[in-house]
């Protein structure tokens, strides 16, 4: 949030919890913002865990300004989180048709994928919740390197990197109202 921050701009928090600006239900509340009144809404790493995924979209919709932009991330190959309020994953193609049926433009898609960062993510999951504090680390370190290898093989060659493209960690995707 400082890149934002020193750029002159308000932030405003929203979040079911107490620490943040604004406490509201995404589920089923509206956002406490007037129509056509915000700029810009980062939603990172939020949506999966929204059963009723369409009230905030529809939502963000609402209160952003003409050509406001909204940037979201969802995770893809992660391991269940936050549960049980963990409802959703999400491909780039779900995203786009639930952002267009209400009236967004895509703008951008990256995509963080790979088989090597998939399999480091799923062992550093592991070992970040067992009691391997120091030997985990040494070997999720050495997996790291290993698998960001595997990565970069994988993505020299058009047929493999056809494939490995096929592993997404977290789709990142820009829309404009």
């Amino acid at each position: 949030m400082r890149f934002i921050k020193n750029k002159n701009n308000t932030v405003t928090t929203v979040d079911i919890s107490d620490n943040c600006d604004f406490k509201c239900n995404l589920e089923t509340e509206s956002l406490p913002f007037e129509d056509n009144s915000v700029e810009t809404i980062f939603c990172f790493n939020v949506l999966e865990h929204i059963y009723n995924h369409k009230n905030v979209i529809n939502e963000v919709y609402r209160v952003l300004k003409p050509n406001g932009k909204f940037y979201i991330s969802v995770p893809f190959l992660l391991n269940k989180h936050a549960d049980p309020y963990d409802f959703f994953r999400y491909t780039d193609t779900t995203l786009d048709r639930l952002h267009s049926e209400v009236g967004f433009e895509k703008i951008a898609q990256n995509i963080l994928y790979g088989a090597g960062k998939v399999s480091h993510q799923t062992l550093s999951w592991i070992f970040s919740n067992s009691k391997l504090s120091i030997i985990g680390r040494i070997i999720n370190i050495i997996f790291g390197l290993l698998f960001i290898g595997i990565d970069k093989i994988l993505n020299t060659f058009n047929h493999t990197k056809k494939l490995n493209k096929a592993f997404v960690i977290t789709y990142f995707m820009e829309y404009q109202k």
